[in-house]
């Protein structure tokens, strides 16, 4: 089976989990393509990989018209090459707001779209797609489309994040190891040797072919926290929690009184999913649109959130015009920290962009979109989706 991924890191994600459960399924690898611009603005694809009868998944954003462009040639090579068959993931798929024709002699242009993409592929899987609000598996002009939910990646962002067990280390490494190399950036974890004190109290993980690389891990149960020493210099505090007898290890939550806000009633639910997982309250502002010119008003509102520590959600954020007026109806309201995420940061304002950098304490999307704020990584929801769906079997 063969990944042919842009800005993107499923192929790796996909042998992560295989290697976790053990299972020796079949090889996963990371489709090879040769793109190619003209000078003239004229696209060019060609497959180098030999993927003739293999199942294969191609995973590419669609933000602008180039994009668009050569994510066709994309398919239509990867089809050429012959594949069994051809699963598409779009985490971000422009035009989808044009989903209903509301002024007469308007294109449809989400149907126009999609309907060209599915004569390539077998299953599109979207990211929250603009055209529902619900997440699953949907229809839509005939054609079928599974809307993937990344709002409980963004919660768990701002969450403590589980990292690894104390007790599994040493012996059963997998998530220890994973956490050295994603979260600490340890690039020797393939050469490390670890050692834990006889007494629990400390973990030493030492570089086996330069044994000044030394990081340390110090167990305080009394402060139920953990101490991480890089090279004697660097510190870090981690939270210790006591689960079912076993002595686990979490990051700091971003937020300490948090209150989940959406910026429109219609998108309250997403709130409301955020603040189970952070498990807080979650209130909206009330906004309108004029279907004619497009303008947004926000309604002013009191959110009881003085003293709190408030997270913006939404799906998009476009020119973040109608954003920067929620968060200084926000700011107004005087609460410990605003922090704003969003799945999808078109971001095509950069004066707005700024703007929004400033009102807020912390600013953070997905990487759906190449832009500065992505911060959340979809490359393991992909991953996860692709195998809940039976796409991919590992």
């Amino acid at each position: 089976m063969y990944v042919f991924e842009f800005g993107f890191n499923v192929a790796e994600c996909l042998k992560v989990k295989q290697k976790e459960k053990g299972t020796n399924g079949r090889n996963i690898e990371k489709g090879e393509i040769l793109l190619k611009k003209f000078p003239d603005g004229e696209f060019y694809a060609r497959v180098i990989s030999n993927i003739e009868n293999e199942d294969c998944v191609v995973v590419q954003s669609i933000y602008n018209n180039d994009e668009f462009v050569k994510t066709i040639l994309i398919l239509d090579a990867v089809q050429r090459s012959k594949a069994k068959s051809i699963n598409l993931v779009i985490p971000y798929l422009t035009y989808m707001r044009q989903d209903k024709v509301f002024l007469k002699g308007e294109a449809l242009s989400a149907e126009v779209i999609l309907k060209i993409l599915k004569g390539y592929a077998d299953k599109i899987f979207l990211v929250n797609s603009h055209i529902f609000r619900n997440i699953g598996e949907f229809e839509y002009a005939g054609i079928k489309i599974y809307n993937i939910d990344a709002f409980a990646e963004i919660a768990k962002y701002f969450k403590d994040l589980y990292l690894f067990s104390w007790d599994d280390v040493p012996g059963n490494n997998t998530e220890f190891l994973k956490f050295l190399k994603d979260s600490i950036k340890i690039e020797w974890v393939e050469n490390a040797v670890i050692n834990k004190s006889e007494y629990n109290e400390t973990i030493d993980v030492i570089d086996k072919n330069c044994s000044s690389n030394l990081i340390t891990f110090k167990l305080n149960k009394v402060e139920k926290k953990v101490i991480l020493n890089i090279l004697n210099e660097n510190m870090s505090e981690y939270i210790l929690k006591e689960e079912n007898g076993k002595l686990n290890i979490y990051t700091f939550p971003k937020l300490k009184n948090p209150k989940v806000i959406s910026p429109d009633k219609g998108a309250i639910d997403v709130a409301e999913k955020c603040a189970k997982i952070l498990d807080c309250e979650s209130d909206y502002l009330n906004k309108k649109r004029d279907t004619v010119t497009g303008k947004v008003l926000i309604e002013e509102k009191d959110l009881k959130i003085k003293g709190k520590d408030v997270l913006i959600t939404d799906d998009i954020i476009a020119s973040g015009g109608t954003m920067i007026e929620a968060l200084k109806i926000i700011k107004e309201q005087k609460p410990a920290s605003i922090n704003l995420a969003c799945v999808h940061g078109v971001f095509c304002n950069n004066e707005n962009f700024l703007m929004l950098r400033t009102l807020a304490d912390e600013l953070v999307a997905t990487n759906s979109i190449p832009n500065k704020a992505g911060k959340i990584d979809l490359s393991d929801l992909i991953a996860e989706e692709l195998i809940k769906n039976k796409t991919i079997k590992i």
